[in-house]
This record gives structure tokens, C-alpha cells and sequence, in this order.
């Protein structure tokens, strides 16, 4: 299936195209049963891609243009509006969606489309309004892997904005934030300047940057921090890459390779955060676990409670055992984390995506997965899988019981 991405990224690669990514939230399919209809896209990237309507001071202000879902072909006149029923004091809402994609006939609002990466690329006009747009559902892990190998790195519940060049237009991921984590070159340390710095390094700055954090529950203390590091990496990323964009490049293989390395650095990053943010919490609530060692052969788990040791001690009963796999995203890959410890009947994955299908729930804990989700996110998922799942702080609390007591 990746022969044919990879020909449409090409053809959608111009200087009048903008592409927006993200993983459908439940609340974008129809996963969650909810009176919202039509795909959510943040306030400040509904004003980057329709200025007009963002302008405007009507009620629910919209725009219409054509997409087109490929590699299907099925097209949509579709509807941009922002729903200020608030400001007008008419209603509560207070958001942007993109509607009229069909129902759940359409592959963007099938439930079992949650969790799927999503390819938005919007050709602009000469009033700079988006006047079409091809959509791209990543069918499989690999279509997904070939993405982000152009993209980067797609923050759950935010999504990117991107030039297709790689360019980030707009920091959809803190555009929201009160507590600005941003840095500027003289917060920085000196090193950082010269070259970018190691995950841990990273890490550990955000949680120092995030103190007031501390005193919050463990769920939120994790969010706050991934967001709090999130900014940090911009605010470096910035630094480094702002003079040499405007500098200009050689060559064409010159800016190819350059793009090339920024995406590589995002996803290496974003790769490492969750795990080393997960780690220092536990560190704090003072739980004993062993991070990235061996199980059996070939199998290397994120986290194994109360270490590895005691999962290779065949004296040590299983019933006290514990493992937390660890994945920003987790559809089609929850199915990686089952052979990561075979002494375990019931395996733990702890996961930002917002949301999975009720199909996809089921097969989840028929195959003996039980989802963690921060509490904060956890009200993004369908109302009947709500109350099956672990917040961050009951795995903690559970682990301890079940394996030190």
C-alpha cells in the first residue's frame, strides 16, 4: 500500500499546499456517539487555512471546498465552520470542525477509523482560503510509518501544520497552553546552542521548567510535563533552524537532507518522551519497576514490575508481576506489546490516543490488554469503555498492592 502514498505525498508537494495531520480522535469518527459531527481542527489552523471565514464576525462562519478521500476517489463538497455560538451567547460551543464527509459511509467517520493518521492536504487560493483538499487515511502501520517519515511527529488530540516542505507553520500543540514552557536562547544551557540536546537531557529540563507540576496527581503531572517539553523542543528547534530556512539552501539534495534530519530528530524525540516522562513519575511515587530490560529472549519490555529479576525467578509468582508498554498511539500496535511477557496473562499499555472503537476495545481485552489513560484524556473515548479503564495513578496504586504488599 505504501506505493501508492508515497506518489500522493509527491503530487500534493507545491508551494499552494498546506497539510494538516492528525490521528482521528473518537470525536472525529462517530466512535462516541456524540451530536458533533465532522472532523475537529483547532481555532488557530481553522484562521491559517481559512482566513476569510476566521475573519469574520457572522454567527458559525463557514467555508466550502472539495475533497477528495483517495485513494478511493469519493469526493465531498465539504464545510469548514466555526461553531461561536458562545460569543454570541446563543449556545456553548466554541470550536472548528470540517463536516459533511458523508456519515459513517465515509472511511473518515467509520469508528474503526479511530486512532487511524489522517492526511488533510489543502491547496490554497488566491484569497489564500483552502479551495480543495485530499484527504490521506493511513490504512496500516507502514502507510503510517511513511508519513511520519515526512511529517515527523503528530501529537495526539493537536495534530501538525506543515509546509510540505517540512515546515512547521503554526505550533498547533501549545497554541492552547496558559503556562508557557517556551525558552529563549539565553534560558537555554550553552550547549544547547552548538547542537541539540539527548532525550534525557530534554526531559529532564521540562520537569524542572514544570516544577508547580509536582504537587499535581500523577495523570495530570504527565500531561503537563510531555506539553512542558513539547515547547521546550520548539522553542531549541527554533533556534537552530530559523537561520539556516532563511539562509537557503545549495540545492535541491541540500534542502531534501536538512528536511530529512529535522523530521528524524522529531520522531526520535517524540519516541523517547513519553517513556522517560513515565519513568520519572515513578520515580517520584517511589515504585519499583526495571525500564527497557530483557523478559525472555529477544523481548525487552518499557517497564517490568518489580524488575526483571523478579520476572526471571520462576519462584516468584506470576500474580506479582506486573508490565506498562508504552505508546503514544496505539492502534494496530497494541498488538506488538502481547509476546513482551510471557509469564503475564494480562498485559498493561499505557496510551495518549484519544480514543479506540468499542470494536477495537473488545479485541483489546479479549487478547488480555488493559489500557491506561491519563484521566484527562479518558473522557475522549466511547462511554461504554470509560469505566474499563486504568488511570495512570490506579495502575500505580494496583502495581503496588499486587506486588510489594
Amino acid at each position: 500500500m505504501t506505493d501508492e502514498l508515497i506518489p500522493w505525498l509527491t503530487r500534493v508537494s507545491a508551494p499552494d499546499w498546506i497539510w494538516y495531520a492528525k490521528y482521528l480522535a473518537a470525536n472525529d469518527t462517530s466512535a462516541t456517539g456524540a451530536h458533533q459531527v465532522g472532523l475537529y481542527i483547532p481555532k488557530v489552523v481553522f484562521g491559517q487555512l481559512f482566513p476569510t471565514a476566521a475573519s469574520s464576525n457572522a454567527y458559525n462562519p463557514s467555508h466550502y471546498f472539495e475533497a477528495t478521500l483517495e485513494p478511493e476517489g469519493i469526493q465531498r463538497r465539504v464545510r469548514a465552520v466555526w461553531y461561536n455560538g458562545r460569543a454570541s451567547g446563543s449556545s456553548t460551543r466554541n470550536e472548528c470542525r470540517i463536516t459533511r464527509w458523508g456519515g459513517r459511509s465515509s472511511p473518515l467517520q467509520d469508528p474503526e477509523s479511530t486512532g487511524s493518521l489522517c492526511i488533510l492536504a489543502f491547496r490554497l487560493g488566491n484569497s489564500r482560503d483552502a479551495e480543495e483538499c485530499r484527504v490521506w487515511l493511513c490504512r496500516d502501520i507502514a502507510e503510517e510509518e511513511v508519513a511520519l517519515d515526512h511529517l515527523g511527529m503528530v501529537e495526539p488530540g493537536a495534530g501538525l501544520l506543515v509546509s510540505p516542505t517540512g515546515l512547521q507553520l503554526v505550533d498547533v500543540a501549545v497554541a492552547d497552553q496558559v503556562d508557557s514552557c517556551i525558552v529563549r536562547g539565553d534560558q537555554m544551557p550553552p550547549a544547547w546552542k552548538l547542537s541539540f540536546p539527548q532525550p534525557m537531557e530534554l526531559a529532564s529540563f521540562a520537569i524542572k521548567k514544570a516544577s508547580a507540576s509536582r504537587r499535581l496527581p500523577p495523570d495530570e503531572r504527565l500531561l503537563r510535563r510531555r506539553a512542558c517539553e513539547y515547547q521546550v523542543f520548539r522553542s531549541i528547534e527554533e533556534l537552530h533552524l530559523l537561520p539556516k530556512v532563511r539562509s537557503g539552501f545549495q540545492n535541491v539534495d541540500e534542502f531534501v537532507g536538512y528536511a530529512n534530519a529535522v523530521t528524524n530528530r522529531r520522531r526520535s524525540r517524540s519516541g523517547a518522551s513519553l517513556e522517560l516522562q513515565v519513568r520519572a513519575i515513578l520515580d517520584e511515587e517511589g515504585l519499583p519497576y526495571s525500564y527497557d530490560e530483557v523478559s525472555e529472549l529477544g523481548k525487552r519490555p518499557d517497564f517490568l514490575f518489580p524488575s526483571a529479576a523478579n520476572y526471571q525467578d520462576a519462584r516468584w509468582p506470576a500474580v506479582k508481576l506486573r508490565m506498562l508498554a508504552v505508546k503514544t498511539t496505539c492502534k494496530d500496535r497494541w498488538r506488538q506489546v502481547l509476546e513482551e511477557a510471557g509469564r503475564l496473562e494480562v498485559k498493561h499499555l499505557l496510551t495518549l490516543q484519544e480514543g479506540v472503537s468499542v470494536t477495537q476495545f473488545r479485541q483489546m481485552t479479549e487478547a488480555g490488554l488493559r489500557l491506561v489513560v491519563p484521566t484527562g484524556l479518558q473522557g475522549s473515548f466511547p462511554t461504554p469503555i470509560r469505566a474499563n479503564l486504568q488511570s495512570f495513578k490506579q495502575f500505580m496504586d494496583e502495581t503496588r498492592a499486587a506486588c510489594l504488599d
